[in-house]
């Protein structure tokens, strides 16, 4: 990605401007591979031919809105279609870079809101692997995206297969009749409010789910944002043909239009390793004077030096001054004091040439982990000990901001300082001032 179009990116990110609109085209990527439309309804076809005996007309059996359009014109799109022709397998699968990606933004209001077309609950799925798995939730109508989230709306304008698959929008008579009229309808009045001004980011969208863009279309047309970015590989005239009233309805004047030929997966993945080397950037920033008194130097963080670190790896520094367990999502988008303590570990770790590992960093052989601890040494420990396994286990925890507590004796190695509790399965917990004393010396 682009230096400049990382700055414009970043820059609405953090002024709370930036909304996600992702279609059909992020779940076709790799491991996801959800079928295109094309693929999709011949596989619609020949579920249909095996089970009914009969064959579909051959002018629809790669053509997925005149597939539906001929069963609603049936009347047998919610009886026969969706329930037995539909494989609706293939839109339960693995999520990808770009998935996670947004489920991350969401958890931490990086982004004001996510709205898609499509059905797979793949965003959900990379939300809940990140933690808090009870607290994410989808909205299929504007009413359900108005209530307050532990997260930033996710609307799902066409429905969602866990919800109610028999439910999703398919054509476009299925608009004009319940439960579809409803959420339709309030999904495009609360859009009309919440996307006013925004810089709007399109992924996936330019696909050959062409009746979507134009559902999508009569959803947003009244819109008028303040930024339009495109992502999609494919050359502007190719992407002006396939979807000629949302091409049309992003260059209307007053709205900065800006198209990234790249793949919108690997932009995001991308964008979200941008944010999180930012947001380490600006805790660093403000820890300094503290690192200074501890280490008696400057610490010199450079946002390029940090691309060596994958995103998962950036994200696990993120929850660790954030002060979120193994279980529980990031939720903080901005820089408090409250990070200091465990950003001048982690820049103490990283000055002494530490080599990042997910949750932990590798020095001298011992794998040691960070956690933001507030209040004392025991009670922090106790906390944390409520988390899964780690994949790995730990020989130090560096509690920074925690207290001593003056731990009993039988928890308390032999060792001079008093804060440095033993723990079998987490290893020797102790504070950051232990820490600069038994190993950051």
């Amino acid at each position: 990605m682009r230096e400049d179009l990382a700055e414009r990116l970043l820059e609405s990110m953090i002024s709370g401007r930036l909304a996600i609109i992702s279609g059909a085209g992020l779940s076709v990527a790799p491991p996801s591979r959800i079928p295109l439309a094309s693929a999709l309804a011949e596989m619609c076809f020949e579920r249909h031919r095996q089970k009914y005996g009969v064959s579909l007309p051959q002018s629809v059996k790669n053509d997925l809105e005149g597939m539906t359009t001929l069963f609603d014109g049936y009347n047998t799109l919610e009886s026969i279609f969706l329930p037995h022709d539909v494989p609706w397998a293939v839109f339960r699968t693995e999520f990808n870079l770009g998935h996670e990606a947004i489920a991350d933004f969401l958890w931490c209001a990086a982004v004001s809101l996510g709205v898609t077309t499509n059905y797979d609950c793949l965003v959900e799925t990379a939300a809940h692997n990140l933690g808090g798995a009870a607290d994410f939730w989808q909205s299929v109508s504007g009413f359900e995206a108005a209530t307050e989230r532990a997260h930033r709306p996710y609307l799902k304008i066409h429905g969602c297969v866990q919800r109610d698959p028999i439910a999703t929008v398919w054509c476009v008579p299925q608009l004009d009749r319940p439960p579809v009229k409803e959420r339709f309808e309030s999904s495009k009045k609360w859009l009309e409010g919440v996307l006013l001004g925004k810089d709007i980011l399109f992924v996936g969208f330019w696909s050959d789910w062409a009746y979507l863009t134009n559902l999508l279309h009569a959803c947003i047309e009244t819109v008028v944002p303040n930024r339009v970015f495109l992502i999609d590989p494919a050359p502007p005239d190719l992407l002006q043909q396939k979807a000629p009233r949302l091409w049309d309805w992003s260059h209307r004047q007053g709205v900065v239009f800006e198209h990234i030929q790249e793949t919108g997966t690997g932009l995001l993945d991308e964008l979200r390793g941008a944010f999180s080397r930012r947001f380490l950037k600006r805790v660093f920033d403000r820890a300094e004077p503290q690192y200074e008194a501890y280490s008696g130097g400057r610490f010199n963080f450079q946002e390029e030096s940090a691309r060596v670190l994958d995103t998962r790896t950036l994200y696990e520094i993120r929850r660790s001054l954030c002060g979120a367990m193994r279980n529980e999502a990031v939720q903080t988008k901005e820089p408090s004091d409250a990070m200091i303590p465990a950003a001048v570990a982690h820049m103490t770790l990283l000055a002494k040439g530490a080599k990042p590992a997910m949750d932990a960093y590798e020095l001298a052989g011992k794998r040691i982990r960070v956690v933001r601890g507030a209040g004392l040494l025991s009670y922090v420990r106790a906390k944390y000990l409520s988390e899964p396994p780690p994949p790995e286990a730990y020989d130090i925890v560096i509690c920074a901001g925690a207290t001593d507590d003056g731990a009993a004796p039988n928890v308390v190695r032999g060792a001079p300082s008093p804060t440095i509790i033993r723990s079998g399965e987490t290893g020797v917990w102790m504070t950051l001032e232990s820490a600069y004393v038994e190993c950051l010396a």
